[in-house]
């Protein structure tokens, strides 16, 4: 149905039609092959002005804010770093929308870590892959912290943030928290060195995996599996190797 409006040029009703069924690639479809662009999306601007002014939206909002409010511990952590799908993209604006929840004067300042670690991890979902304009208030933050959940928090907002960059010297400050053999933080260390090597099929990936061997902590072991794993992304034959040492290991974790 969504494929017959297009091709008969019923360009507003398609756009109605995916936003009730949430196919954002046919909206993108839409707009593409409409007539006139400019018009076609201040329609779908004025359909989105429609459902944010309906009373229905903002109950769901201030619901939404009243519960993280109530939220505690890894729940509190889980609603915060939601708010970075929500926002995701908004470059601009993102560490201002974050900022109630940010760490005020230096992580671990006083505030929830619960809900600061969140916010961290929340910034790295928004600048994902666009990490230039937080990367370095994240790495600020990332020294200003021992407290594990902010750790663990900012560790993977920063993988996020420079996934695929292959930053040496933030893998280093990353395996810095991985070697406090913290089950909370180097859990997420372990992620986030997979992030920042995605695809590179580093010989990086043998020292995760020597430390997954040293250490007790099953949380950083699963940590690394998964980063180890991201590290020959997409690498096909390349990957045989290191699959083939990880099935035989005697970690069933691993």
């Amino acid at each position: 149905m969504l494929d017959k409006c297009i091709a008969d040029a019923k360009y507003h009703q398609a756009i109605r039609m995916v936003i009730e069924c949430r196919r954002l690639d046919k909206l993108e479809e839409a707009v593409v092959w409409s007539d006139n662009v400019h018009t076609t999306i201040n329609y779908c601007i004025d359909v989105s002005y429609s459902f944010v002014n309906k009373r229905e939206y903002r109950v769901v909002l201030a619901n939404l804010l009243y519960w993280l409010s109530r939220a505690t511990n890894w729940a509190k952590f889980s609603a915060t770093a939601g708010l970075g799908v929500i926002h995701r993209g908004h470059l601009q604006q993102g560490r201002s929308l974050m900022a109630p929840y940010l760490p005020q004067g230096g992580a671990g300042s006083g505030g929830s870590p619960y809900s600061e670690g969140g916010a961290l991890y929340a910034l790295g979902l928004i600048y994902a892959n666009h990490g230039e304009g937080i990367k370095q208030f994240l790495r600020e933050s990332l020294h200003n912290t021992n407290v594990e959940v902010i750790q663990h928090g900012v560790c993977l907002g920063l993988g996020l943030a420079a996934i695929r960059t292959a930053d040496d010297d933030i893998f280093d400050e990353i395996k810095i928290v991985l070697y406090t053999d913290s089950a909370v933080a180097g859990e997420a260390a372990g992620i986030s060195m997979g992030l920042l090597m995605v695809g590179t099929a580093s010989e990086k990936a043998a020292k995760m995996l020597a430390y997954a061997h040293e250490t007790q902590h099953e949380k950083i072991i699963r940590g690394l599996a998964l980063g180890i794993a991201l590290t020959v992304y997409g690498r096909e034959e390349e990957a045989d190797t290191l699959i083939e040492q990880m099935t035989r290991d005697q970690d069933p974790i691993l």
